[in-house]
């Protein structure tokens, strides 16, 4: 599970810039005996053309399915609650906040891609939340008018009349993202920028590099790209990251899983979860396994 560290920054989001293609989609099914077969996809988390042509191996469980399920709800109170713990109560001038060599690398990196805005204007923004904003929001403004995957697949299943559902509250997320220190996250940050910056000597960033691998479906090559940055973050931080991140929320969302399939033993369940809790040793589908479940990755 170490290896799948991608860094504070990146490993809730991905987005694919490969020619908005899923070669190989990060898709398992389940089967629980006495319910009905259900799906399990590794998605990405943030706006992403691959949306607008998945691969009919997803297109075809997700027809199938009865019950549409996310890492969390979509519902507009559970979207404000999360919006709401990003911000702080008081803003302050992150100048004060971040070491000033760093806040000037970060102002740096942000007018590659807006010209001319201050970093003041994250000055409302948590300190976690503004190390998610700097680094994805390049992304997020190439597609702005694509959803993330997850929220993709949550509003076609309400225009479907599924049902919807959370596998996580707001504040089970939100505590994960609370539990580190502004020491911690300025440290991530660093590290964040420094491998930004020595990859654009050669034309690449970090995330692009992840998406690929993404795009590919192979996970021994995702696991060699997250190895890459594994190492630049500090032993101790990168434990806990791990352990609270994946292990803890894994435990979690494959108990929910099974409990939902067995209450209603007759219904199809879609999962959409992020793609680093199915893969591998002590991932969603390996606990999946361990509970009687039979799971099987259907990559084509």
């Amino acid at each position: 599970m170490g290896k799948r560290v991608l860094c504070l920054f990146a490993a809730l989001g991905i987005a694919v810039l490969c020619r908005g293609e899923i070669r190989s989609p990060l898709l398992w099914k389940i089967e629980l005996p006495g319910c009905e077969v259900s799906w399990v996809l590794g998605s990405i988390h943030i706006p992403s053309p691959a949306i607008t042509n998945m691969p009919e191996s997803v297109m075809g469980a997700f027809r199938e399915s009865d019950v549409m399920v996310g890492e969390i709800e979509f519902d507009p109170a559970t979207v404000k609650a999360v919006q709401a713990q990003t911000m702080l109560k008081t803003p302050r001038d992150l100048s004060t906040v971040l070491p000033p060599a760093l806040y000037a690398r970060c102002e740096k990196y942000l007018h590659r891609f807006m010209p001319g805005v201050p970093l003041s204007v994250f000055n409302k923004m948590k300190l976690w939340a503004f190390s998610f904003s700097i680094l994805l929001l390049e992304y997020q403004l190439r597609y702005p008018t694509i959803e993330p995957m997850d929220l993709h697949f949550y509003r076609l299943a309400k225009k479907q009349g599924k049902e919807t559902g959370g596998l996580e509250t707001a504040a089970e997320q939100m505590t994960v993202m609370e539990s580190f220190s502004d020491t911690e996250i300025i440290e991530m940050l660093r590290l964040s920028m420094d491998d930004v910056e020595e990859l654009a000597k050669h034309g690449e960033h970090p995330i692009d590099r992840l998406v690929e691998a993404y795009c590919s479906g192979d996970t021994s090559r995702i696991d060699k790209e997250v190895s890459r940055t594994e190492n630049q973050l500090p032993e101790k931080i990168r434990d806990r990251f791990n352990e609270v991140m994946l292990v803890e929320r894994n435990k979690r969302m494959a108990e929910r899983m099974i409990k939902r399939m067995r209450d209603a033993p007759q219904r199809k369940f879609f999962f959409v979860i992020g793609a680093l809790h199915g893969m591998d040793k002590d991932s969603v589908c390996e606990l999946l396994q361990k509970s009687g479940a039979r799971v099987t990755r259907i990559n084509r």
